[in-house]
């Protein structure tokens, strides 16, 4: 339990103290829990000594100094630890605990294997913090590791574009419980390309993970432009199934929790794979060529109870195939029960873009999609403007089930959405309106579609035959260019607010005043389709600027009651 001191600078190779210090790694004595000091400004080139664990209260510590008599100074340049072609010593199953890794910056040129491999192999209580890493590959992965923690770094990863080799950032995987780790503050640029399932942070074990937080980190590609890859995401979690968030006495405390992160240009900005009860909020998740947020379940391990509250997800899609384009995105896999009973509300979800997806079709571009048999969520409070596609968007699957209902949409505010949709984008364009809300195959426990405030586009809600069970009640729509509400039926469609103007409505209220009622009119068409020619090019804008927009999304402003006042006049 000695400090020890490693100046590679010093003419000499001294005796281990600050006043004579060893100038090279291979001289160091090795024991649990020493304490190691490289010089700052100086540069260590070679192999790297394999340093003993530590104990738990009695951390291997290996970090900076900068002065004659062993103090430090953060101003200073990292000491540099360049490991030319090769890791830190440890191994998959072997790696070193309970050490401290602080203000190095540690450099690895290894590009001969083909996949996962790391600077260092990261286990059980381990803490890095303040350093900067630099690679080709992957920067740490932790094997069946708890109580790790990885914070303030700057990670470059995966610098040179590989198509064999995986680029995850931080890996945290194995085949048990992976519990109490912390990623936090860690500022990380990517390369481009890897195989499928390469992500940036991506913690997935074989056992349901209990208790992690991944906050605040800011994530990029190295080169600024969106990434090509297929599916990466700035975080994945896999199969995380923490503290239920809905207590007795209202939201309970979360264990695992992805927050405060700043994540472009990757696939997903976050991908919950079959993950339940992750508290997801106050992140930006701009830029995204698929999905801001992503939520997934299957059968085996159904994803239900997460919250996903004041998120930016705008901006999502990209001119490719296979790119999405939705700002939240939750998916049962056409599975029952599979993705059911989270909460979305309060996010931001503008702006996504309709570049026809892998199917070349009108769905993306969307603001909020429901798909796939997801079922019995509540979405409210949310701001989506300008989507190209529909702002909210229910899809039971191609093989719906049995039950895709029980949501509740309530109290969301919708600008302009639906403009900019196509069919057949990449072939043969041709622009085709989208409503606001937009129901396919959901059945089964009653959808309630209430209280919103849908202002201009194309279309309000459009309820298709393939749908039932469905309310719709107590929203305002103004200024659609050909409907309010498109359904195969009026039944479930009650008391909403019109505005005159629209070519066709379905109810009994008008916007003028008079409380006349106005006849129940259905749309053409067996399920109130439109083609481009109904198509009116333009949008309502009155509220582009406005104080009202500020104050809405304005954090901590609970703006579903302020709608919810807009309805009631």
């Amino acid at each position: 339990m000695a400090t020890i001191f490693i100046d590679p600078s010093a003419s000499t190779n001294g005796a281990g103290t600050a006043a004579s210090p060893y100038n090279t790694w291979a001289s160091v004595p090795i024991a649990a829990g020493n304490a190691y000091k490289q010089k700052r400004g100086t540069i260590w080139s070679g192999a790297f000594p394999s340093l003993a664990s530590g104990t738990s209260g009695n951390l291997t510590t290996i970090t900076a100094y900068a002065n004659a008599d062993g103090t430090d100074s953060v101003a200073l340049p990292q000491p540099i630890i360049d490991i030319g072609d090769r890791i830190m010593p440890g191994t998959l199953n072997g790696p070193k605990t309970f050490t401290l890794w602080s203000n190095v910056d540690i450099r690895c040129a290894r590009s001969s294997i083909a996949s996962d491999v790391p600077i260092m192999w990261v286990g059980s209580d381990v803490e890095i913090s303040d350093c900067t890493l630099t690679t080709n590959l992957t920067a740490l992965y932790g094997e069946k590791c708890s109580r790790v923690k990885i914070l303030r770094n700057k990670i470059r990863c995966a610098t040179a574009a590989t198509s064999t080799a995986s680029i995850n950032a931080i890996v945290l995987a194995g085949s048990q419980a992976l519990d109490d780790n912390v990623i936090d503050r860690n500022d990380i640029l990517v390369g481009d390309g890897g195989p499928a399932g390469a992500h940036v942070i991506k913690v997935s074990a074989a056992v349901p993970i209990t208790s992690l937080q991944v906050t605040n980190n800011k994530i990029r590609t190295a080169s600024g432009l969106p990434t090509t890859h297929v599916d990466k995401a700035g975080i994945f979690i896999g199969w995380a199934y923490g503290a239920s968030l809905f207590g007795p006495t209202g939201t309970a405390a979360a264990s695992i929790v992805v927050s405060g992160n700043d994540v472009a240009n990757l696939v997903d900005g976050v991908f919950l794979y079959t993950a339940s009860n992750v508290w997801t909020h106050h992140n930006t998740f701009d830029n995204q060529g698929s999905f801001g947020v992503h939520v997934t379940g299957n059968t085996a391990h159904p994803s239900s109870g997460c919250m996903i509250e004041w998120n930016k997800c705008r901006w999502a899609g990209r001119n490719l195939a296979p790119f999405y384009g939705r700002g939240i995105e939750l998916s049962g896999g056409s599975a029952l029960d599979a993705c059911s009973g989270h909460v979305v509300r309060f996010n931001d979800c503008s702006y996504a873009k309709n570049w026809g997806g892998p199917l070349d079709n009108i769905t993306e571009g969307v603001g909020i999609g429901l798909d796939d048999a997801t079922a019995g969520c509540q979405v409210y409070g949310n701001l989506i403007r300008g989507t190209e596609g529909n702002a909210i968007q229910f899809y039971g699957g191609t093989s719906a089930p049995a039950d895709t209902g029980g949501h509740t949409i309530v109290g969301n505010f919708i600008i302009d959405c639906g403009l900019g949709s196509y069919r057949n984008r990449r072939t043969n364009p041709v622009l085709t309106g989208c409503a606001a809300i937009s129901t396919s195959k959901t059945q089964g426990s009653r959808t309630v579609i209430a209280h919103n405030v849908i202002i201009g586009g194309t279309g309000g809600v459009r309820f298709d035959a393939s749908s039932s069970n469905v309310e719709i009640f107590g929203n305002v729509f103004k200024r659609q260019t050909v409907y309010a509400i498109t359904a195969a039926s009026t039944a479930g469609i009650r008391d909403n607010c019109y505005d005159p103007a629209i070519p066709k409505q379905i109810g009994n209220l008008t916007m003028d005043g008079s409380g006349t009622p106005t006849p129940a009119l259905l749309s053409t068409g067996a399920t109130g389709d439109k083609t481009a020619d109904t198509l009116v090019d333009e949008s309502f804008n009155a509220l582009t600027g406005s104080p009202l927009l500020d104050m809405i999304f304005r954090k901590g402003v609970p703006f579903a009651p302020l709608m919810l006042d807009l309805v009631d006049g």
